[in-house]
Parts: C-alpha cells; structure tokens; sequence
C-alpha cells in the first residue's frame, strides 16, 4: 500500500526504485555469468530493474482487490473488524517484476547473440 503523506510516497517510491535496480544489476550479472555472456551496460539491468519495481508497487496498489475482512475479538469482548479492498502485499509483486524484466533483457541479448553467430 502507498502511504498516504506525499513526503513519505515519494520516499518510499525512490526506496523501492533503488531497491529495483540493486536487484536489475544482481539478476543482470547473475544471468550474464550463467549464459556465459559479456556483462554489457550493467546500468541498463539498473534502470529496467528500478523501472519494472516501480510499475509493479504502482500497478499493484492501484489495482482492484477482492475485499479481505478480518475479524477479531480483544480481551475486554470488543469484536474488531477491518476490511482492506486492495492487495496487502506490493513489494512482493514489485521485486517480483523488478526480477523478471532484467532476466528477459539478459536472455534476449543471449538470442541475438546467437543469432549473430549463425
């Protein structure tokens, strides 16, 4: 979930936009040792990475969700309920995606290469 201050939204989003790129760069150079392929333009893994992270937490957030209710009862008897109409876990989904997109990127330099060779 975005925080609802506009301070704290845009510090959570460059947090999470340098958490892409940390993960862009590491699945960028893991995939490049595994193809045994040239690290080329680490900086591009960085920025699809943090881009892919952003689009993740953003879209998420934004995205409708089935309605989750929890219910629960205190020890004086007082029954709380709260119900949360959005998915509760977006970072998931943005490393997740911030993981993917560099990883597809270092396979598709792999097949150009290998079309090149041919």
């Amino acid at each position: 979930m975005l925080p609802a201050s506009p301070i704290l939204l845009v510090i959570s989003l460059i947090g999470n936009a340098i958490e892409g790129m940390v993960i862009g760069v590491l699945i960028g150079w893991l995939t490049s040792l595994a193809t045994r392929i040239r690290p080329k333009r680490p900086y591009m893994d960085a920025l699809i990475g943090a881009l892919g992270s952003l689009i993740g937490m953003i879209g998420i957030s934004l995205m409708p969700w089935h309605p989750n209710t929890v219910s629960y009862v205190t020890k004086n008897g007082v029954t709380v309920t709260t119900t949360a109409n959005f998915y509760q876990h977006p970072e998931r989904v943005a490393a997740t995606v911030a993981t993917i997109l560099p990883l597809l990127f270092e396979l598709n330099r792999l097949r150009e290469a290998r079309r090149s060779q041919a």
